[in-house]
C-alpha cells in the first residue's frame, strides 16, 4: 500500500506536471497567435505605410512639377507687370504732354481772345470814326452840291 501511495503521489505530480505544462504550451501557442496576429497587423500596416509614402512621393514630384510650372507663370507675369509698368510710365509721360499742350493752348486762346477784342474795339472805334468821317463827307458834298447849285443858278 505504501508503494500505492508513492505511485498515486508521484502520478498526481507527473499529472500536476503535465497540466503545468499544457497549461505553458497553451499560453506558448496564445504568445506565438498574438505575435503572428501583431505580425499580420505590423505587415499590414507596412503596407499602408508604403503605399502612402509612394502617393506622397508621387504627390511630390507632381508638386515639384507644378511648381516649376508656376514658376515659370510666374516669371512671365513679372515680366508682362514689367512691360504693363513701362507702357504706363510711357503712357503718364504722353499724358503729361498732352496736359502740358493743352495748357499751352489755353493760355494760346486767351492770348487770341484779348487780341481780338482789341481787334474788334479798334475795328469798331475805326468804323464809328469812318461813320462818322462819311457822314460828314457826305454833308460837305451836299453842301458842295447845293452850293455848285446855287452859284449856277445865279449864274444863269
Amino acid at each position: 500500500a505504501g508503494e500505492c501511495d508513492a505511485v498515486k503521489l508521484e502520478r498526481d505530480g507527473v499529472t500536476k506536471d503535465r497540466v503545468r505544462v499544457i497549461a505553458e504550451r497553451d499560453n506558448v501557442i496564445q504568445d506565438r497567435d498574438n505575435a503572428v496576429q501583431e505580425r499580420d497587423s505590423t505587415s499590414a500596416r507596412y503596407s499602408e505605410l508604403q503605399e502612402q509614402n509612394v502617393q506622397l512621393r508621387t504627390t511630390l514630384e507632381n508638386n515639384n512639377d507644378g511648381s516649376e510650372v508656376l514658376s515659370d507663370q510666374n516669371r512671365l507675369l513679372q515680366q508682362k507687370l514689367s512691360e504693363l509698368q513701362d507702357s504706363n510710365t510711357k503712357l503718364q509721360q504722353q499724358y503729361r504732354e498732352v496736359e502740358n499742350a493743352g495748357k499751352r493752348l489755353i493760355q494760346e486762346e486767351e492770348k487770341l481772345r484779348k487780341e481780338l477784342t482789341k481787334v474788334e474795339t479798334n475795328f469798331s472805334t475805326t468804323r464809328s470814326k469812318l461813320e462818322a468821317e462819311l457822314a460828314s463827307l457826305k454833308k460837305n458834298l451836299e453842301n458842295v452840291q447845293s452850293e455848285k447849285e446855287g452859284h449856277s443858278s445865279q449864274v444863269e
